[in-house]
């Protein structure tokens, strides 16, 4: 009964183990999920808009639902253009069950600005991606109203405005010199407008009649920093009296993108009680002035629309303004969010694939490419790699990955399309330098002259080309008594064979050797040529050597006693060859000759 007992408890564990290993591989999944992507200011506020000069924080959130062993995360920015400009790796935190995320915190939106417009991040936790979009904006402000030197301005309340883009909030000043020594008034607010308060509580505040004031704005990040000014300030008076009714009333009714077109249209409706004529309208996008066009003519209660072409798509702040001395003057600003649509440009892409030399696809190589527009992008998990938004021209690609030999491409884009399978194999060093090692050859030949006689003792130097073209001595040896030459156990490569001789022109020859091949180079080498004209032998030879001295000869008196004479012999203490020699390079002269008869 007891050992009965036993089994039956032995097989009692078995299927409860087996029961848990069960469970454990029906469950098993592995999901991971990004939940968020942000980009934040300082203070932590997710804003849509930022200034060049301000810093962000990155962030992301997942959701876990499998123990791993972590999660590493990549954050990847790219410009208005698609190019890369900021990458960071090295966050991870352990892969346990539940909720987690990473931030990577106070980068210099400079560190990745390239041009105003809509950037985009991507996060990628382990295998899986999410992206968000942000608009950075280089900070400027541009003051509407009241315009410099405006006077007699009637307005009540006084309502400073001005175009903007790039800063959080915005500090007013008003002053009654140029300096803002003696200012009156310092205020902040996020809007892009400030109402000066009718009654303020400081008598010194309250503006009147006959003096000068000065304003401006200056534009703040989260953390109060300036980053951004007006060029100079503005100037204003106003009137005495303020008329109490409206006689001119100009409104911005809307701001309207056309559909899958470049163009935004503004409607402008004239409220007032008499025609007004030439008033220029401004549209903002994103802070940029787009353009300024004139109202001719707007008769009274007339709704007219004027069209801007643009080159900004996307979702943008956009802002129309009037210049205009009206009684309602809240009326010639207006502002709201739209979505431009701007024609796409086509592009060009390059897309491979990189892998081993066995055919085993390569994650995570670096593929540079440098042209028209330059960058780096990863291979993914399968080894591929996607260049994208190429203009047209050559473009050099540089492939590599630790442990495997670098590779180089030249991709010639002249369409814009897509250009596939500019794949890579890469060699693995070890296995390069095996081969290196073991793949030699012969380089061999003849050293002869220009009639093909073999040149004998003459130095015959190998020269090798290093990876960036340098050439450096590799081997050299004489050539033999027949004048052959031979290099063994020479590595593949390229080479240059070089002679360089007092008595024969220098001479340098081509060789490319291939794996386990034999080059045969013959070397021709041509005798210099002043050592043709000093072999010349005239000591031997009087009838030729007078022949020559003759030619030297350009005194006519010496001529004339040569007349009737012919030669049977010329007698000279010194080489005859050398004065020839002399006589060539300029340096002697014939002066004077002594005839003797036989």
């Amino acid at each position: 009964m007891t050992n009965e007992k036993t089994k039956t408890g032995k097989n009692m564990k078995k299927t409860i183990c087996y029961l848990c290993l069960s469970v454990f591989i029906c469950g098993f999944s592995y999901a991971l999920e990004i939940k968020s992507v942000s980009v934040t200011d300082q203070l932590g506020s997710v804003r849509a808009n930022y200034s060049h000069t301000e810093k962000v924080n990155l962030n992301t959130s997942v959701f876990n639902d499998m123990i791993t062993d972590r999660i590493s995360f990549r954050f990847e920015i790219k410009d208005p253009a698609g190019a890369v400009r900021f990458t960071h790796t090295g966050n991870s935190i352990p892969g346990t069950i539940g909720d987690g995320g990473s931030s990577v915190k106070y980068i210099p939106i400079a560190n990745f600005f390239s041009t105003s417009g809509n950037y985009k991040l991507t996060v990628t936790a382990n295998a899986v991606s999410k992206e968000t979009s942000f608009s950075v904006y280089s900070p400027n402000i541009t003051p509407t109203y009241p315009s410099n030197y405006a006077r007699d301005l009637t307005d009540k309340p006084l309502v400073f405005r001005w175009v903007a883009s790039g800063a959080a909030k915005y500090k007013i000043s008003v002053a009654i010199d140029a300096a803002f020594f003696n200012t009156l008034l310092t205020d902040e607010t996020a809007l892009l407008q400030y109402s000066y308060p009718d009654n303020p509580t400081d008598v010194r505040q309250k503006l009147s009649a006959g003096t000068v004031y000065y304003w401006k704005v200056e534009g703040l990040d989260a953390a109060g920093n300036i980053v951004a000014k007006m060029a100079s300030p503005s100037n204003f008076t106003i009137k005495s009296t303020a008329i109490t009714v409206a006689a001119k009333d100009l409104i911005i009714l809307d701001i309207i993108p056309t559909p899958n077109l470049p163009k935004v249209t503004v409607s402008v409706k004239n409220q007032g009680g008499k025609t007004e004529n030439a008033i220029p309208l401004s549209l903002y996008l994103n802070g940029m002035l787009v353009g300024t066009q004139n109202i001719d003519t707007i008769s009274v209660g007339e709704t007219k629309s004027l069209s801007f072409l643009t080159n900004i798509s996307g979702l943008v702040i956009a802002m129309a303004s009037l210049t205009f001395d009206d009684d309602n003057v809240k009326n010639n600003i207006f502002m709201k969010q739209i979505n431009v649509f701007t024609e796409a440009v086509e592009k060009a892409k390059i897309l491979g694939t990189v892998m081993t030399s066995y055919g085993k696809k390569l994650p995570d190589a670096v593929v540079k490419f440098d042209g028209q527009s330059k960058g780096t992008v990863l291979t993914n998990s399968g080894g591929e790699y996607k260049i994208e938004n190429l203009s047209l021209g050559e473009y050099k690609l540089s492939v590599s990955s630790s442990g495997y030999i670098d590779a180089e491409s030249i991709v010639k884009v002249d369409k814009l399309k897509a250009y596939t399978n500019v794949d890579f194999k890469l060699k693995p060093v070890e296995i390069a330098k095996q081969e290196e090692a073991s793949a030699i050859g012969i380089i061999k030949g003849l050293v002869a002259d220009e009639n093909k006689k073999g040149l004998a003792e003459i130095e015959v130097v190998l020269l090798k080309k290093d990876k960036n073209g340098k050439l450096e001595e590799y081997k050299k040896m004489s050539s033999d008594k027949n004048g052959y030459y031979k290099f063994l156990d020479v590595s593949v490569g390229e080479y240059v064979l070089s002679v360089k001789n007092d008595a024969y022109e220098n001479v340098e020859i081509p060789v490319e050797l291939k794996d386990g091949k034999t080059e045969i180079k013959d070397i021709k080498l041509s005798v210099k040529k002043e050592e043709v004209a000093l072999k010349e032998d005239y000591s031997k030879d009087s009838k030729k050597l007078w022949a020559k001295l003759k030619d030297f000869i350009k005194d006519e008196k010496i001529l004339s006693q040569l007349d009737g004479y012919g030669i049977s012999g010329v007698e000279t203490k010194a080489d005859v060859n050398k004065i020839i020699s002399e006589l060539e390079n300029g340096n002697a002269k014939i002066t004077a000759i002594e005839v003797s008869s036989e």
